[in-house]
């Protein structure tokens, strides 16, 4: 056997434990923040497709998950918020992907915290919730004028 020099170990030490290194910070990072605020979202579940883990964003909404080379589909969800889908591709650098998320909150939410703001409702909000309403009543409108006609078709039949 041929004796090895402590230096070379060493240094090969360190090469094994630098390639690790470089290897750790490879991945996808980023920040998921609200649309209307900008603020960070906090607890926020980061699905990465084809994998069981799912992770969670931190309290001021950043995240980062450790991913090999290739193209991934990204799910981002939470409570309130509708969920947004990216792909994200992680390169062979030694550092991480940025993929940024922009929640948009559910319109029920949405409304509610700009009334509790003090603001007015966006114009096509308004318009949207216009419409809704419109379509409500149209429903219930041609609901009540059935009733009303059976009603009238039983009414003569019993006359006779």
């Amino acid at each position: 056997m041929i004796p090895m020099d402590p230096t070379r170990i060493l240094t090969f030490s360190i090469f094994i434990c630098s390639l690790a290194l470089l290897l750790v910070h490879r991945g996808i990072k980023g920040v998921i923040r609200d649309k209307d605020t900008k603020a960070g979202i906090a607890n926020a579940i980061i699905k990465v497709d084809g994998l069981d883990h799912d992770i969670r964003s931190a309290l001021d909404g950043d995240y980062w998950r450790l991913l090999n080379p290739g193209e991934y589909k990204i799910t981002v969800w939470a409570e309130s918020y509708f969920p947004r889908i990216r792909h994200c591709s992680v390169g062979s650098e030694p550092h991480a992907t940025i993929c940024d998320f922009t929640l948009t909150k559910t319109s029920q939410d949405r409304l509610k915290h700009i009334l509790a703001r003090g603001g007015k409702i966006p114009r096509d909000d308004q318009v949207r919730i216009r419409a809704m309403r419109m379509r409500k009543l149209r429903i219930s409108t041609k609901i009540l004028n059935r009733r009303r006609e059976q009603q009238q078709r039983l009414n003569k039949v019993k006359r006779k």
